[in-house]
């Protein structure tokens, strides 16, 4: 399944309501998700695939800490594959040995444990298949990377979709997948599991983080917090001010000058991620006080009373 969108445009906050909120309590029981965050993810093609079978070996045995994996019955069940063939085949040769029998099984385990793709492969089977349960694997941050990278990261997704039964989510940014979607790799994509996010208005986007950031406060509690003045005088507020500063830059901007609002979208370049922090920038800006003097931002001077400290 490809996610498709510009980047903030919410694809891992998507990913993150699918899995804690928009799915049936009785099917995200069904469900075993292996969140991996590609950022850190090695970009040759000789080294990611070990990297992704060992980031999926941690991923099963930590969303099952009450299974020890360690232990011999597990061991046995997870390679359950493996075992019943030497079983049935040349395991019946020493089966009137039991000490023979036992070693023989002790070398085929110690032989598996040592290949990581066999580990990896069964680790997942065992978690998910056996059990009724669907193996959600997702490659969070794929987007953030170069249009080569990304094209690594589907080569990846496909690789680990014919390897692992499961279902395999990666974001992808709008750009790499419009430009590249009729060249290989990536026209082997399942059109029906292509989905577009669209960024929301940027004024929802900050509206909902002030009341976030509002909410917080709140739940700190009343607290004084203090700053200098140039002059060396020190000044002390409360923390409830800092709700006001928001709220009265964010009045501001979308309810008295929309000529902010325009330049801070068109500056992103849809990129809300982008925006917010133009936004933030401008918020800790030193040069506040010159810019309340130029006419477009004058309705911004009734959020200035309070300095914002981060």
């Amino acid at each position: 399944m490809l996610l498709i969108g510009s980047a903030g445009a919410g694809k891992s906050t998507f990913v993150d309501y699918l899995q804690e909120i928009a799915l049936p309590a009785d099917i995200r029981s069904k469900t075993l998700w292996i969140r991996i965050d590609m950022n850190p993810a090695p970009i040759s093609r000789d080294e990611i695939y070990p990297w992704l079978r060992e980031e999926i070996i941690k991923g099963c045995l930590t969303a099952q800490p009450k299974i020890n994996f360690s232990d011999l019955d597990i061991l046995k069940a997870v390679h359950s594959v493996e075992v019943n063939e030497f079983r049935k085949g040349e395991g019946r040769l020493y089966q009137n040995t039991p000490g023979l029998h036992d070693s023989k099984l002790g070398d085929l385990l110690g032989s598996l444990k040592r290949d990581r793709h066999k580990v990896a492969v069964n680790t997942a089977r065992y978690s998910t298949n056996e059990r009724g349960i669907l193996l959600v694997i997702v490659l969070d941050n794929s987007d953030k990377r170069l249009r080569e990278e990304q094209l690594l990261m589907f080569e990846a997704a496909q690789w680990l979709q014919r390897e692992f039964r499961g279902l395999i989510i990666l974001p992808l940014r709008e750009e790499t997948y419009d430009n590249h979607r009729n060249e290989p790799p990536l026209d082997t994509a399942l059109k029906d599991l292509v989905f577009r996010i669209e960024p929301p208005l940027f004024q929802r986007i900050l509206a909902s983080r002030v009341n976030l950031a509002l909410r917080e406060l709140t739940q700190k509690g009343q607290k004084l917090l203090r700053y200098n003045l140039p002059n060396g005088m020190q000044v002390e507020y409360p923390s409830s001010d800092q709700g006001f500063y928001f709220s009265s830059i964010l009045l501001s901007i979308f309810e008295h000058d929309r000529y902010v609002r325009r330049l801070i979208v068109g500056l992103s370049g849809r990129n809300m991620r982008r925006a917010l922090e133009i936004f933030l920038d401008f918020c800790k800006s030193g040069a506040i006080s010159d810019l309340m003097r130029l006419p477009k931002f004058g309705s911004l001077r009734v959020a200035m009373f309070f300095p914002l400290v981060l």
